[in-house]
């Protein structure tokens, strides 16, 4: 048996916990370690996990929607996002960092 809230509001509630205690837990993984494709989908499918304890629902689609509709990003785009900020102030911290960043094929 698995729990589920009882109406829209306890469910909004335990959305925004998910958001603001689990969530970040996760991403710290994704900062200090560098994951594979395996993990990042195993991360991802702690919050499907979630979403799906949180409502209820079992179609792939429904917890899609439902991660779009609050905010609840792919673990893999975060760490691409994190990955875009780093070298973005990178390249604004160093006169020369132009100069490695296209040795090695880095991408803003």
């Amino acid at each position: 048996m698995y729990y589920r809230s009882r109406n829209a509001g306890s469910e909004c509630v335990s959305v925004q916990l998910l958001k603001s205690l689990c969530s970040p837990i996760i991403i710290y993984s994704v900062k200090v370690l560098h994951l594979n494709k395996s993990t990042l989908a195993s991360l991802d499918n702690v919050i499907d996990r979630a979403v799906f304890r949180i409502f209820g629902c079992n179609m792939t689609g429904d917890i899609k929607y439902i991660r779009n509709m609050f905010g609840l990003l792919l673990v893999s785009d975060i760490a691409v996002c994190r990955l875009r900020v780093f070298l973005r102030k990178y390249y604004n911290c160093f006169s020369w960092a132009n100069v490695i960043m296209d040795a090695t094929g880095a991408f803003l």
